[in-house]
């Protein structure tokens, strides 16, 4: 009986692990996605440049759009230049980072979708012409901190917890086959103690 217990757990085991093993294989093929966007300056004057830029660990066809203009670009990496426009007073542009790239269409399968992941990041714009609508020092936010939208969003992670759900599973798994296991070895333990006391 010992014996018999052993070996359903010792296949509980086998099982859990082939499961686990078997659905992370495509996900082993598309890994944990990383992005980071950033701006050079996140408050210029009108008329003045920046520097917009976003990379990401797998191939992306970028696009970059600020006050109704949108650069493209494909690549692990994409850089692109805008230009402020003139404001009468203090202006909040939004810039939008996208990204479409192929990702894996779901456990235990090798086909691929189309996934898309969006960051933003505020650009101000203050007038030229007047000196106390000054920006605060020069290169706050250069490395393109994430607004509080984004911190909320968490669009820094797309499609995070996928293959890491089966190694929970797995786990699982795991811990009922033991359980099981400990529990039929007490109970045989118990009843050879009262056959022998008889």
């Amino acid at each position: 009986m010992l014996k018999t217990v052993r070996l359903r757990a010792a296949f509980g085991l086998v099982l859990a692990l082939g499961v686990a093993l078997g659905a992370t294989s495509a996900a082993q093929a598309y890994p944990e996605v990383s992005f980071h966007a950033e701006v050079s300056d996140q408050v210029v004057f009108s008329g003045e440049t920046f520097t917009a830029t976003s990379s990401a660990n797998v191939e992306c066809a970028w696009a970059h759009e600020w006050n109704g203009t949108t650069q493209r670009g494909v690549g692990k990496s994409f850089t692109s230049t805008f230009t402020a426009p003139k404001v009468k007073k203090r202006e909040v542009i939004p810039l939008h980072f996208t990204c479409t790239y192929a990702a894996a269409a779901g456990a235990g399968t090798t086909a691929v979708k189309a996934t898309t992941w969006h960051r933003t990041i505020d650009v101000t714009v203050v007038p030229a012409s007047h000196p106390q609508s000054a920006p605060p020092a020069r290169g706050s936010g250069a490395a393109g901190g994430p607004t509080a939208a984004d911190l909320g969003a968490g669009s820094d992670m797309p499609n995070t917890g996928g293959p890491n759900v089966l190694f929970l599973v797995a786990g699982l798994l795991l811990l009922l086959s033991g359980a099981v296991a400990v529990r039929m070895a007490r109970s045989r333990l118990d009843g050879d103690a009262e056959t022998s006391q008889v």
